[in-house]
């Protein structure tokens, strides 16, 4: 028996880059439940802003966050038996080093080479708010991370480039995703793509498992890399990477949650 198995960027995807609104997605979403299909979310926002998601949408399946720096599950999810869903709990896979440690390089890099950018870890909710247009409550969840900074770079090119190759030598990487450069350990979203396949698998074997990835921007590259079935969504509002490279790509021509929505329907009744 074959299964799809969702992947799904939210910014300029799933969620609308204005409103961050999904609503225009809900037939596919749906269609997804209907069929079984796990929907996980792979995205650069916090735990804390993807629980709050899934819990809007119903979705009880495994999500990543922080582009890739961490897999969230409940500790049931892939256990079988009576007794699997005694003592549940979210259970936190890392494959990056914590927070702490990132905002401690950047402190010193900033402190020594007097790089101009700011951070998350600099601003108080309501100035997420300011730079996001999150509302307060999300604002806040935004600000609650585990392994990842995101930045916003106030310097030229030049300088960018000296900041990236510095943070290198301190074992960090500069990801570039729709609004912010993210500081992180070396992972992506594909990372977290083969680990959790590779779980759902052992988890049924019977299964022929087909990946699908659905994404905007330079941080989605390396999932629509891992998967089956690759989905550009069309971001008019940003400077979107060439994905031509990428086989079997299948680009939308709506943007957001509706290309979201068509791509996800027509993948369905493809396959």
């Amino acid at each position: 028996m074959k299964k799809l198995l969702f992947f799904t960027d939210l910014d300029g995807s799933l969620l609308d880059h204005n409103d961050y609104s999904w609503q225009s997605a809900s037939p596919a979403i749906a269609a997804l439940k209907k069929q079984g299909y796990p929907l996980i979310i792979n995205s650069s926002k916090t735990a804390s802003e993807v629980s709050s998601l899934n819990d809007d949408l119903d979705n009880h399946h495994p999500f990543v966050c922080e582009n890739g720096a961490v897999v969230n599950f409940s500790s049931s999810y892939f256990s079988v038996g009576e007794d699997s869903e005694k003592n549940d709990q979210l259970v936190a896979h890392f494959f990056a080093v914590p927070y702490p440690l990132v905002t401690k390089v950047l402190n010193e890099l900033r402190a020594k080479h007097d790089f101009k950018f700011t951070g998350f870890s600099d601003l108080d909710a309501e100035a997420v708010v300011d730079i996001t247009g999150l509302e307060y409550g999300q604002a806040l969840r935004a600000t609650f991370r585990q392994a990842s900074e995101p930045v916003q770079w106030h310097d030229d090119d030049d300088e960018l480039e000296r900041f990236k190759s510095l943070l290198f030598q301190q074992g960090l990487t500069v990801t570039k995703g729709g609004r912010f450069l993210h500081v992180m350990s070396p992972v992506n979203k594909g990372d977290a793509v083969t680990w959790l396949k590779q779980s759902y698998q052992r988890y049924e074997p019977e299964t022929e498992w087909l990946t699908v990835g659905i994404g905007d921007s330079h941080n989605d590259i390396a999932m629509l890399q891992r998967v089956d079935y690759p989905i550009q969504i069309l971001n008019p509002d940003i400077r979107q990477p060439d994905f031509s490279f990428i086989k079997n790509l299948y680009q939308t021509e709506l943007p957001g949650p509706a290309g979201w929505n068509q791509a996800v329907l027509e993948l369905i009744d493809k396959v």
